[in-house]
């Protein structure tokens, strides 16, 4: 099933005041839309990609699912998306979606039925159960002992972007969404309350790399600084144990980089150059409940 004209009009319209360009390149690769380079505004972006979308996926309505999830189960309802429009809120935003769905006499959150490519026919011939009713958007998923319904993997890094691109291009490879929260939009949040909204992930991947030197204060031993990663990283580590366990959080430690004490329940993987920490990325995540294919690494 093809994207309606209507909704690809509505979802361009309300998208384009919540992502900025680069979120918004970002989203739709993520969610397997071919790749496509314009140099229009982002509603033009958003509007044209769509278009592509139907014209060259097989289940463009799936893709477009995907897309508008991050949007649609954004519980900030009251936020201002562009002071621009008047204060448009996120709900504002949700239910003119709502409503363009209902006008194309599709439900929302969309079922498999209706993103599967069904032949068309006259509509007095076409059967009951593709005739949707509107339904409520979906609740969030729910942070519990089964997260392999969760597909966001949170990234925690430092300065040293080539692991941080690396770690994410594996996590797209395996099917999962890598959460950077830098690509992430503001939206008028403090730093600490972009990363708790952000934050609800099912897997959380730590990159601890020499971005820092530190060691003891005492007298002689100034000259003793060894590798370690930046503060932040260490305050995330410990942030993603206390929030999702031991066992929804792998470490990255490239070598020479001194780790953090009292969390030493927590096993290290190098952060080799040779990339053997991919396949045991991979092993961690299957071992966390996730269904991801290790021979697409």
């Amino acid at each position: 099933m093809r994207v309606p004209n209507r909704l690809i009009g509505t979802t361009a319209k309300i998208l384009k005041d919540y992502y900025t360009h680069a979120q918004i390149d970002s989203r739709f690769l993520m969610c397997g839309f071919p790749a496509y380079t314009t140099d229009g505004n982002k509603e033009k972006k958003v509007t044209d990609w769509l278009v592509l979308g139907n014209s060259n996926l097989p289940l463009p309505m799936e893709n477009f699912a995907e897309l508008i999830e991050e949007f649609m189960e954004d519980e900030d309802f009251d936020r201002n998306i562009d002071s621009y429009r008047n204060g448009i809120t996120v709900r504002d935003g949700q239910q003119q979606i709502l409503d363009a769905f209902q006008k194309c006499k599709i439900s929302y959150p969309i079922t498999s039925l209706q993103t599967a490519q069904v032949p068309e026919m006259h509509a007095a011939t076409k059967p009951k159960s593709l005739s949707p009713q509107l339904v409520p958007p979906r609740e969030p998923t729910k942070m519990t002992n089964s997260l392999f319904e969760n597909d966001k993997v949170f990234i925690v890094h430092g300065h040293d972007n080539t692991p941080k691109h690396e770690a994410a291009r594996t996590l797209t490879d395996l099917g999962l969404v890598p959460i950077i929260l830098a690509e992430q939009s503001n939206s008028g949040r403090t730093i600490i309350e972009k990363f708790e909204h952000h934050s609800k992930v099912g897997f959380a991947l730590i990159l601890m790399t020499a971005d820092d030197l530190g060691g003891l204060k005492a007298a002689g031993a100034m000259s003793e600084l060894r590798p370690r990663a930046r503060q932040n990283v260490v305050l995330e580590l410990g942030f993603f144990v206390g929030k999702l366990g031991r066992n929804k959080v792998c470490v990255l430690l490239e070598e020479g980089v001194e780790p953090p004490s009292d969390i030493h329940g927590i096993v290290y993987t190098p952060l080799d150059k040779s990339g053997h920490w991919k396949l045991s990325l991979g092993k961690e995540l299957k071992a966390a409940g996730y269904n991801v294919d290790l021979n697409r690494l």
